[in-house]
């Protein structure tokens, strides 16, 4: 259970959840710090900046991830924790790990994994990490109701699924009397916006919140990936194997699919000259973006997922998340290079 400890107020005008997809053992998928010290850093940084929520997930630094949020005693010191269970099984991905999928059998096996590797009998928040096609969402419902009754975790989230998806699963909750889910998490940022359409408005209309998760797309929206680089080690020299864009990991591959588009590197270019004519990096015009510009809103309890790979990327990330408004020029400038990107064809979906 979490501990009772005050934080100070935010200064961000969405709240943040610190993602731990890169906190997890060593050469494990996406994991890129693997030292306690250093984690428990981060987590002084983010109660210094009001900053409570922790969001991890059993497939996390290959099973890892967990661990980690249970050894640095991110519960104890008061942290709000998120988990998930990603039917990897049904995906044919992460062949390494245990297969899970979304039937009632593994779906209860995933949250008694969870909170083992968790030390704890309860979590804040619990998701379904991605929709799993191969079976019935009604069984997975009725499962994450039980759950749910158990007392296993607060709040119940959904990630990654479709319009169509979310209407059939809010249906069935209804219907059944089922808790209902209360968190969407998904895909957006200045140059994905394929969730404003249909997405938000769905979200808006059965009150559920909006936990985005890529505001720089995986390190994308920095600026510093080159078209003209196709091999892995060239673009990705700093980071280094287990980064975001690492191709010998499924998810890796998937990052290369989602962001490396001829239309993704022209947008950017249309935000570059306005970004530098204010002096303003591209990775703070992500985020602050985000904050303020974006279909976000404290309001329905919306949040920003963010992740780093160092306390420097905290730091910086922090800091710039806690900047005003950016220039009316500027948001000119990202809107037009939307647009470059939706009309491409190349746009990522905002689901699985």
């Amino acid at each position: 259970m979490t501990a009772a400890t005050d934080f100070p107020a935010s200064k961000t005008a969405i709240p943040l959840s610190f993602g731990a997809m890169t906190v997890g053992g060593e050469g494990t998928m996406q994991a890129r710090i693997h030292d306690l010290p250093t984690f428990q850093s981060i987590l002084d940084l983010l109660k210094e900046h009001g900053q409570e929520e922790i969001d991890t997930a059993r497939v996390y630094g290959s099973m890892t991830s967990e661990e980690y949020v249970r050894d640095v005693g991110a519960e104890r010191q008061g942290f709000k924790i998120a988990t998930k269970c990603f039917p990897n099984s049904s995906f044919g991905a992460m062949p390494d790990i245990t297969q899970y999928d979304h039937t009632p059998k593994m779906l209860r096996q995933s949250v008694d994994d969870s909170m083992k590797a968790l030390s704890t009998d309860k979590v804040d928040l619990f998701y379904l990490h991605a929709p799993d096609r191969k079976n019935p969402i009604g069984d997975a419902l009725r499962v994450v109701d039980e759950e749910y009754k158990k007392g296993r975790f607060d709040r119940f989230g959904i990630s990654n699924y479709t319009v169509a998806e979310i209407e059939e699963i809010m249906r069935i909750c209804e219907a059944n009397g089922y808790v209902k889910p209360t968190v969407y998490q998904g895909l957006y940022n200045c140059l994905v916006r394929s969730a404003e359409p249909e997405l938000v408005p769905c979200l808006r209309k059965y009150g559920i919140s909006y936990y985005i998760y890529n505001p720089l797309g995986g390190g994308f929206l920095t600026g510093t990936y080159k078209p003209d680089k196709t091999d892995e080690e060239d673009n990705n020299a700093e980071k280094g194997k287990g980064s975001r864009f690492d191709k010998s990991s499924w998810q890796g591959q998937g990052y290369w699919k989602r962001y490396f588009h001829d239309a993704i590197f022209e947008a950017i270019e249309v935000i570059r000259p306005k970004a530098e004519a204010h002096q303003i990096p591209l990775a703070e015009v992500a985020l602050r973006w985000c904050m303020h510009h974006s279909v976000l809103k404290r309001k329905y309890n919306d949040h920003v997922i963010f992740s780093a790979s160092s306390i420097k990327h905290v730091q910086e990330n922090l800091a710039a998340f806690e900047k005003g408004p950016l220039p009316d020029a500027l948001v000119k400038a990202i809107d037009e290079a939307w647009t470059v990107v939706d009309k491409s064809g190349q746009a990522p979906k905002y689901h699985f």
